[in-house]
């Protein structure tokens, strides 16, 4: 190579790692490879970098290059970005030395702010307990599918938040992102609603004392200044 392109200031090598990531000791060659040739970067390109950067080209670029452009509503209205995320969670074992460290969020306000009861606070808990296994498979993967699930599941609750509340609207959402009414998948379901629940990406904030008083004060500011304007 240094033979043919010279002088080579950039190094990247291109894996096919399915969207599962490279082993530290790979990470450990390529900066090796730098270090070794006085490189100004090398680096691992895999299935999500490739991704991310097709995403940031323009569409006639996507076009040349794959010869379609991905259309990530498309991708969104089935449910195959949520079913593959389900499938990869449930296939995997329960890691008893895992390193991982969970701290569960403090969401007692917004449990209570949106009507849920103590049993499902207390699935909310446990499935925030196995986060690690889909925090791990979405930094593998493109922002493209990260995002695609996220709006698919945000588009649900805002859907049966019409009809449902509390406890109701939970299962209801839960029923909805379950390919069957089984349990090892509403398990995995309620894992991946638990992240979304802190994120505020599904169920209601509750609002600051802070928040409260200064929306009270411009509505009644409002109120005030319109009286003013109109008087009978």
């Amino acid at each position: 190579m240094l033979r043919q392109w010279s002088p080579i200031n950039e190094f990247y090598f291109v894996v096919n790692d399915k969207y599962k990531g490279v082993n530290a000791d790979s990470e450990m060659a390529i900066q090796k490879i730098k270090s070794t040739y006085n490189l100004k970067e090398a680096a691992i390109l895999t299935a999500k970098d490739i991704e991310n950067m097709v995403f940031k080209l323009e569409d006639d670029q996507i076009l040349s290059i794959t010869g379609s452009i991905p259309d990530p509503k498309t991708k969104n209205l089935d449910y195959t970005v949520l079913n593959e995320v389900i499938e990869h969670i449930m296939l995997l074992p329960l890691n008893a030395k895992s390193n991982y460290k969970i701290t569960l969020p403090n969401w007692e306000d917004k449990i209570k702010f949106n009507n849920l009861s103590s049993e499902t606070a207390g699935l909310l808990n446990s499935g925030y307990t196995h986060i690690q296994s889909l925090e791990e498979y979405l930094s593998n993967n493109g922002n493209f599918l990260a995002d695609a699930l996220r709006d698919q599941i945000n588009d649900i609750y805002c859907q049966e938040r019409n009809k449902n509340h509390g406890d109701d609207l939970f299962w209801a959402i839960v029923e909805r992102l379950s390919p069957k009414s089984q349990s090892m998948y509403q398990i995995t379901v309620i894992i991946i609603m638990s992240k979304y629940f802190e994120t505020c990406d599904i169920f209601e904030e509750p609002l600051e004392k802070n928040d409260f008083a200064n929306k009270t004060h411009k509505f009644f500011g409002v109120s005030t200044w319109l009286r003013k304007l109109y008087p009978k």
